[in-house]
């Protein structure tokens, strides 16, 4: 790895994290592929948006900013 390069160290083990390791941290399935050279896959993973993150951002707007029909516009006036 370069020298002053960013790293996610293992909580038990000294050793740093693989890429099998950091896909299941960001609750990509076991299937999903990365492909390139590894420091491409690394910086994907960096940028990555977790997907349970985003279906728990997209879950708070639709039931606490989003109106849906028969829905009262204010929920804790119900």
């Amino acid at each position: 790895m370069a020298r002053g390069a960013a790293t996610i160290a293992h909580w038990r083990e000294p050793r740093c994290l693989g890429i099998a390791e950091v896909k299941r941290l960001c609750s990509l399935p076991d299937d999903f592929e990365l492909t390139g050279r590894f420091a491409d896959q690394w910086a994907r993973l960096g940028n990555a948006v977790p997907p349970l993150l985003i279906k728990a951002v997209a879950e708070h707007v639709r039931d606490t900013i989003v109106v849906l029909p028969g829905r009262a516009e204010d929920p804790e006036a119900a």
